[in-house]
């Protein structure tokens, strides 16, 4: 007698995908590896992003071998996942599908500060101002800090957060203008800092006589 052994479509194998990890707005290339016992067999290579807010992916090739782009949406961090699945053209079709993880490592952002316009006040009378920021970290601490001419003008307030009022002073007597330096610096190590500056105006004001004693 004669034994007939018939082919049997064996499905394609991936090989192993590990995690990726890339920086905020860096694209990285991962090369999709994949056998078949099947050598006759035609494949189908999919690669898709199931994080569409944070990953795209761009390539279209479909042997062994094919190199995709996973993008990382502008100005977003955090962890992805991307499915890959090989699809052979047997009878009936087989498939091999992996997912794996992308960490997108958000670059750290400098705080944003909101530009202060020019002060006027009149001689030895105190004038207020707020200090405004914003911060897309929003983990982040901030330390504010207010630099002045120390001679002509002095500043009372020690708040650290958006919305921190703050007192200048001016000398007895002053009266012209001076600068005004204001600094949003974040607390950690590599911490960014941002600085505006505005000028105070300090007008003269009548003084009453003083009568000497005769």
């Amino acid at each position: 007698f004669v034994l007939s052994v018939t082919n049997a479509n064996d499905p394609p194998q991936l090989a192993f995908l590990p995690d990726q990890r890339t920086p905020q707005d860096v694209p990285l290339d991962v090369a999709i590896i994949f056998v078949d016992t099947d050598i006759q067999d035609s494949h189908t290579l999919t690669v898709e992003s199931l994080n569409q807010a944070l990953l795209t992916i761009e390539g279209d090739g479909q042997p062994s071998g094919s190199v995709y782009r996973i993008r990382p949406r502008a100005d977003t961090g955090g962890e992805g996942q991307v499915r890959v699945t090989v699809r052979d053209n047997g009878n009936p079709a087989l498939s091999h599908s992996q997912v794996f993880r992308v960490f997108v490592d958000k670059a750290n952002a400098a705080p944003i500060l909101t530009p202060l316009a020019d002060l006027n006040t009149t001689e030895e009378t105190p004038v207020q101002f707020v200090v405004e920021f914003t911060d897309t970290d929003l983990d982040d601490a901030h330390l504010i800090r207010i630099d002045t001419d120390t001679d002509v003008v002095t500043v009372a307030g020690q708040g650290h957060v958006s919305g921190s009022q703050f007192t200048l002073r001016p000398a007895r007597d002053f009266v012209g203008l001076t600068e005004v330096t204001v600094t949003v610096q974040e607390t950690h190590v590599g911490g960014r800092a941002v600085t505006t500056r505005f000028t105070l105006s300090v007008a003269n004001s009548n003084d009453a006589p003083v009568l000497v004693e005769m």
